[in-house]
């Protein structure tokens, strides 16, 4: 029924919730669980917010450095996205996957991404603020490859949509990282 639907959603949202508040209190691994199970029960619903909690589990998964597992959340978080009209989730998605990208040191599928980002954010108005920070990672990973050339790409990335973003501090770091590559 209707009532029955509606309340899975609540759910998932309560999860997804949790899982944001754990993640912040530093309870890491009850954070993920939160976040599969909103996605389990979004995508078992046939939502399209199941990308929510795709991209909240993605993020963790990268700042813990477990990038096989938050490749995959990406992978299947980007099939989402990419079917409807959400560019500013397939923003953070791509950037995501370029971090993978630059751990795998693989070239190609980082250029690829980087096209399609800086096609995405030319054309959405406002880009979320976790496509710098991430686009940055990445820029630290190609450093430590000592691809000085997509290592500046990435940080060019996180440069400008901080400064797009009016944050000059945050630009400024990454003008600092630029200047030691």
């Amino acid at each position: 029924t209707a009532g029955r639907h509606e309340m899975r959603l609540l759910v998932a949202a309560a999860h997804d919730g949790l899982g944001q508040v754990e993640e912040a209190e530093g309870a890491l691994e009850a954070a993920e669980a939160n976040y599969r199970r909103a996605q389990s029960i979004w995508a078992a619903t046939g939502s399209q917010t199941a990308h929510v909690a795709g991209v909240h589990l993605a993020l963790l998964l990268l700042r813990e450095e477990r990038f096989d597992p938050a490749r995959e959340a990406l992978l299947q978080t980007r099939e989402v996205v990419l079917s409807g009209t959400l560019p500013q989730v397939a923003q953070v998605v791509d950037a995501g996957l370029m971090v993978c990208a630059a751990v795998d040191a693989d070239a190609a599928l980082f250029d690829e991404l980087n096209r399609e980002l800086r096609a995405l954010l030319r054309t959405t108005p406002a880009p979320d603020m976790r496509v710098p920070e991430t686009t940055f990672v990445a820029g630290q990973k190609w450093a430590a490859h000592g691809d000085r050339t997509r290592a500046r790409k990435a940080y060019d990335i996180a440069r400008n949509v901080f400064l797009g973003l009016g944050e000059q501090k945050s630009a400024d770091e990454v003008a600092f990282a630029i200047g030691r590559l």
